[in-house]
C-alpha cells in the first residue's frame, strides 16, 4: 500500500530534479543491488538446508565451464529462446514504424522485416518440434486448439481493465492539471478498485 504514496511522492520529486530519463536510469542501479541482497540470502539459507541435510541431492558428475556454458544454453533452449523473441520484434516492430517510414508499408525495410520476422517465428515452431532436447514451448501445446483458443480468449479479457488504468494515469495530469504526484496516487486508488472485478474475472477463468 505504501507504494500508491511513497512511489507518486519520489517520481514527482525526481521529476522536478533529475528528470525523467534519469528517473528511469536509477532503477539500472537499484534493481542490480536488490537482486544481489536476493541472491545471498538464498544462497545463505540454500547452504544452511544443505548443512542440514534437508535437500536430496544426488551426485553429478563434475563438468568444465563450456560444458556447463552448453549444458544451461540446452536447458533453456537458447535458440528457440532466440526464434521466438527476436521473430516476434522483428514481425511487431514494422507495424509501429510504418507510419515514419519514406514509403509507407511500401518500404523495403518494412516488408523484409515482416517476412523475416514471420520466418523466424515458423522456424521458432519448427525447432521446438524436431530440434530442442529441452523445448521453451512443447509442441502439442501448439498445436492444441483448445488451449490456444482459451489462452487468446483470456489474453484479452482484461485489457479493458488496464486500458482504463493507463488512460487514468494520462488523463489526470494532462487534463485535470494534477500534479504528478497526485495522478500517481489516483492511479494508484484506481488499480486498488479495479483489482475486485478483475479477481472474479479470474475466478471466473478457473
Amino acid at each position: 500500500m505504501i507504494s500508491a504514496f511513497a512511489g507518486s511522492y519520489a517520481s514527482d520529486k525526481m521529476l522536478a530534479t533529475i528528470g525523467w530519463a534519469w528517473g528511469f536510469g536509477t532503477f539500472a542501479f537499484i534493481t542490480p543491488v536488490i537482486c544481489v541482497l536476493f541472491y545471498i540470502i538464498l544462497k545463505m539459507n540454500l547452504r544452511k538446508a544443505k548443512r542440514g541435510k534437508a535437500t536430496d541431492e544426488k551426485e553429478t558428475p563434475k563438468l568444465s565451464f563450456t560444458q556447463q556454458i552448453w549444458k544451461q544454453l540446452i536447458e533453456f533452449d537458447a535458440l528457440g529462446v532466440f526464434f521466438f523473441s527476436a521473430g516476434l520484434v522483428i514481425f511487431l516492430l514494422p507495424f509501429n514504424i510504418a507510419s515514419s517510414a519514406p514509403n509507407g508499408w511500401d518500404t523495403g525495410y518494412i516488408i523484409a522485416m515482416i517476412i523475416v520476422g514471420f520466418v523466424l517465428l515458423v522456424a521458432f515452431g519448427l525447432t521446438e518440434a524436431y530440434i530442442a532436447p529441452v523445448p521453451f514451448v512443447k509442441y502439442h501445446f501448439l498445436t492444441d486448439r483448445t488451449l490456444m483458443g482459451g489462452l487468446s480468449t483470456r489474453f484479452h479479457l482484461p485489457d479493458f481493465l488496464l486500458l482504463l488504468e493507463e488512460l487514468f494515469h494520462i488523463f489526470s495530469p494532462s487534463c485535470q492539471l494534477s500534479s504528478c504526484c497526485s495522478g500517481g496516487v489516483y492511479q494508484q486508488y484506481i488499480q486498488r478498485c479495479l483489482r475486485v472485478p478483475s479477481i472474479h474475472c479470474r475466478l471466473g477463468d478457473s
